[in-house]
């Protein structure tokens, strides 16, 4: 069906050397406060990132999980997406992006913290799809960062904005190779207790942030 789109062309532009947009987008940092401040809460929830495959992993070498439930339960974490998209999108709509950041990012870090607690007790393989029903509210959070980001920029440098959370979000997942290495020297549960300090810090932040829909920040 797109073939039959039709697009109007857009008027001759001189494109930036990629060094000076890069540039441009570092210095947006240094000029606005209120999205330095935003950057750190997303930095620290771009470290957690590195964690979500090893969940897996956890789940077969700690609690003996069979691969087959995997599939069941990536069900579920698509399954908890969509009605994420829709309960948290109504929220955000009445309430504001900030909230629900807050409100994502508490959630978000209780799940390095379940898994460890399913560990220790019996019958924890059969709950351990609780954990990705949570994972379930990722893209929900990914979507919500996108949207306080232009909340936050003018309509004029949404796409400078967009950018630099795109370039910090790169920029945090190249820690992966550390998070798995720091898995096979100190085992899972260390490396999940800190990324749930990680998640929780972003999320106490977020009171430091302003929220531009009722506080009449630019």
């Amino acid at each position: 069906m797109s073939f039959y789109f039709v697009e109007s062309p857009s008027p001759p532009q001189k494109s930036q050397p990629p060094l000076q947009s890069l540039r441009e987008g570092l210095l947006i940092l240094r000029s606005d406060r209120d999205f330095r401040k935003f950057a750190v809460v997303a930095v620290l929830f771009f470290l957690s990132w590195p964690l979500f495959p090893h969940y897996t992993v956890f789940g077969k070498r700690v609690l003996g999980v069979e691969s087959s439930h995997f599939v069941a339960w990536i069900i579920v974490t698509n399954l908890v997406a969509a009605l994420g998209f829709w309960v948290i999108g109504g929220i955000a709509d009445r309430r504001g992006n900030r909230l629900v950041l807050r409100i994502l990012l508490f959630l978000t870090a209780c799940t390095p913290l379940a898994a460890v607690g399913l560990s220790r007790i019996s019958f924890g393989v059969k709950l351990y799809w609780i954990i990705y029903a949570l994972l379930g509210m990722i893209p929900v959070l990914v979507r919500i960062i996108e949207n306080y980001t232009l909340e936050i920029s003018t309509e004029k440098k949404h796409p400078q904005y967009l950018s630099v959370v795109s370039l910090l979000e790169v920029c945090s997942l190249l820690v992966s190779p550390l998070v798995g290495l720091l898995i096979s020297k100190v085992s899972f549960e260390p490396v999940f207790l800190g990324g749930s300090v990680l998640i929780a810090t972003a999320a106490l932040l977020t009171f430091t942030l302003a929220e531009p829909r009722f506080s009449g920040a630019r």
